[in-house]
């Protein structure tokens, strides 16, 4: 699910029992996109990684290719509840209407996919 609130924008996937990723390396990339009829827009990924338990946190403007790097406290795993805190101003400068959805990878092979269907308020 992603959700949206005045500064920031949070990431959270929740797995069936003994479903969550268990490996070594494994991510949460939530790609965020807005073009026009004539392809004029913007994307941007936001990915928080888990590699030997380590977070890392950033946001890749694919139209400044500028990556942001966040605090690594912005993400946490707890049982089988991954979460992922992003800043909004990027997402918020895609303007209204952007699209979005986002994928769990697993030692570098993508093993869950969700999208606003999956539930959302942004």
């Amino acid at each position: 699910m992603l959700t949206a609130a005045e500064d920031a924008m949070t990431a959270v996937f929740t797995f069936s029992p003994g479903a969550a990723p268990s490996g070594s390396e494994f991510s949460v990339v939530v790609t965020a996109s807005k073009y026009d009829e004539a392809g004029d827009g913007n994307m941007i990924t936001a990915t928080a990684k888990w590699v030997d338990g380590d977070p890392s946190v950033s946001i890749f403007d694919m139209g400044t290719a500028q990556q942001e790097n966040l605090p690594d406290g912005n993400a946490n795993v707890e049982g089988d509840v991954m979460t992922a805190v992003f800043d909004a101003a990027p997402f918020d400068a895609l303007g209204n209407g952007w699209t979005w959805s986002a994928t769990v990878t697993e030692s570098g092979a993508d093993i869950y996919q969700c999208s606003p269907d999956a539930g959302s308020d942004a």
